[in-house]
This record gives structure tokens, sequence and C-alpha cells, in this order.
């Protein structure tokens, strides 16, 4: 060759690569144990006791809306959004980590005078603090769609 670097039997031609072959025996061996003892990720104990995981959660627009279309307003209500609180407990959710819980889009009825989105009565009519408030006390972090 010309270059004197030696070439891989599949390297294209004038590309030149390290033969893995050269390396003796002994220096493989420690090289794969090295590479072997690395971590394959890394993540900061924080102390959180969630915190080696991604945030878990529940939300109303994949849990509640009707499946293959858009959500229409009715999927989602107090009563439906309760039950699916009290069943993080019951069905193992929390055991497992779950903490977030998320009441997507279709919960407004419209927007006060500042501008803010606020509960429709019929489906939440104990008003969205209720809500949160019940979904807090079953130890989750309330989370709830808005838009500008």
């Amino acid at each position: 060759q010309a270059s004197g670097a030696p070439t891989h039997p599949l390297a294209q031609p004038g590309e030149a690569s390290l033969r893995f072959e050269r390396v003796g025996p002994m220096a493989r061996l420690l090289l794969l144990l090295a590479l072997g003892s690395l971590p394959s990720s890394v993540a900061y104990d924080n102390g959180a006791p969630h915190s080696r995981t991604p945030p878990l959660g529940w939300s109303s627009w994949v849990a509640l809306a009707p499946e293959d279309e858009h959500p229409i307003f009715d999927y989602c209500d107090e009563e439906s959004v309760k039950h699916a609180a009290d069943a993080f407990h019951e069905v193992g959710l929390y055991d497992a980590g779950y903490r977030h819980f998320h009441i997507d889009d279709c919960w407004a009825g419209g927007r006060n005078a500042s501008g803010f989105l606020v509960p429709e009565e019929r489906h939440f009519p104990n008003g969205m603090k209720a809500v949160a408030d019940y979904v807090h006390s079953k130890g989750l972090a309330f989370g709830l769609y808005t838009c500008a």
C-alpha cells in the first residue's frame, strides 16, 4: 500500500482503518473489561423518590377521549376525573410510581372577563379547584390544559 496504513478487508479502496487483530489478546481483554465496566446510563439521584424514572402519569385526552377521532366536549367530567384519580391507588399505578394527573382539552366552557379559561359548569359543577383539591388528596400532582 502506498500510504502504509493498514486496511480492513471490507474497506473501500483508499480507506484506511486500524485492524483489531494487531492488538494483543491481553490488551483486547483489558479493553473489553474496561468498556464493560462503564455504566450504560447515569441518572442523578437527587433524593426524590422517583428521580430515576421519567414523569409517569395520566392524561384525560388519552384515557377518556373517544378512539380514532378528535374528542368531543362531553368526554371529560368531574365524576370521570375523580374516578380516574381513585383508580391510581386501586389498580396499583401509584405504587408503580405514577404521580402526575393531567386534565387536557375539552374541560373549559368559555373564558372569564380576564380571558382565562373557566370550567364548563354542567361537567364540573364544583369548579376546577375542587377537582384539583381532590386529585391532590390522592397524593398526585395536578395539571390542567390551558391555551393563550
